[in-house]
């Protein structure tokens, strides 16, 4: 009898040991990153449309890209399906205050998802279009150099500037696909809620080997809306990189109608990368306004310390009708982890 006992208490023992095994596989990884960026700035008094300038007329600290905290987890679910979530605030690294907005400004999302079948999102997200002008952008709207929302994106704005709308969207619900091959698709809806109009955008993408090739849109209706192309090639030595937008409308200007694009050389280094291009902007603002025609050069450099610590520099200029130019350079450091 007692060995008997024995026999059922081990063997009870070892199902409590595979049932504990089995939650703890099961439980939730949590991980912290970011980065801080923090670097020296000086811009002339030029009046220009020029993206990524400091104070006009004078030298400053400030952040090349944006400085981050961000918050993500995984927990598996079993037959391939996960649950996972994201939070990332902002903040600005030369004086540790938070960036204006929501806590969460950079996004809040939580989905279900599965390698095979893609991902379901739902909360504070990046519009899909964005994702086009990072990947053709080497500095993904960073530091004095980049063609930014006005040469990459022809200016446009969403629908109410609450949302930082024209690169993320509040209430938004959205599916992503796995990648088949290098090509992928992202569509997504958010939610007006009486504060604006109800949005919806998508993108399709091929990025694999030496070619990347993208459409996006985004819009509220034929009156408020982008369309986006970008594309590039990778030859080794140089990879050239490109975008073209349409947009139409905005919160604050509703007769606005604009087009521009922009092209990039980068040029691989040992330790980082060398870029330059221009950017094109054209736009008619309607009811009376003035029509704008400017154009925004600029070059940049990357060095790779390691892994996560790179030291950068930047100059763009511009020139912007009726506007006299604006040149503004930035050097400084980012920290990832």
């Amino acid at each position: 009898m007692k060995k008997t006992t024995s026999a059922k208490t081990a063997l009870l023992a070892s199902y409590g040991l595979i049932a504990f095994t089995g939650m703890a596989a099961a439980q939730s990884t949590v991980e912290l990153y970011g980065q801080v960026d923090v670097g020296v700035t000086h811009a002339n008094n030029g009046t220009s449309i020029n993206p990524g300038r400091g104070p006009v007329g004078q030298w400053a600290l400030q952040q090349g890209t944006a400085s981050r905290l961000g918050f993500k987890g995984q927990e598996d679910l079993g037959g391939g399906l996960y649950a996972r979530f994201n939070l990332e605030h902002r903040f600005f690294g030369d004086t540790g205050m938070q960036d204006s907005g929501a806590f969460f400004k950079g996004v809040s999302t939580v989905s279900l998802a599965s390698a095979q079948w893609g991902e379901v999102y739902m909360g504070r997200d990046v519009v899909p279009a964005f994702y086009l002008t990072c990947t053709a952008d080497p500095t993904c709207w960073s530091f004095t150099s980049q063609p930014g929302q006005p040469y990459a994106y022809a200016n446009y704005n969403g629908s109410v500037a609450a949302d930082n709308s024209g690169i993320r969207r509040n209430n938004s619900v959205g599916y992503r696909t796995p990648s088949f091959r290098g090509l992928s698709a992202e569509v997504a809806y958010a939610f007006g809620e009486d504060i604006r109009r109800s949005t919806k955008g998508f993108n399709v993408s091929y990025n694999q080997g030496p070619v990347y090739a993208a459409i996006g849109y985004d819009g509220a209706a034929s009156d408020n809306r982008l369309w986006i192309l970008a594309g590039g090639y990778d030859f080794g030595v140089v990879r050239p990189l490109f975008t073209y937008s349409d947009a139409k409308g905005g919160a604050t200007t509703p007769g606005y109608d604009a087009k521009s694009a922009s092209l990039t050389f980068v040029v691989p280094i040992s330790r980082g990368k060398v870029f330059l291009g221009a950017g094109r902007l054209v736009a008619h603002t309607g009811s009376g306004g003035t029509d704008v025609k400017s154009n925004k050069f600029y070059v940049g450099m990357d060095h790779n310390l390691s892994k996560r610590t790179m030291l950068y520099a930047n100059i763009g200029s511009a020139k912007s009708t009726d506007l006299t130019r604006s040149t503004a350079f930035d050097f400084g450091i980012r920290h990832k982890f």
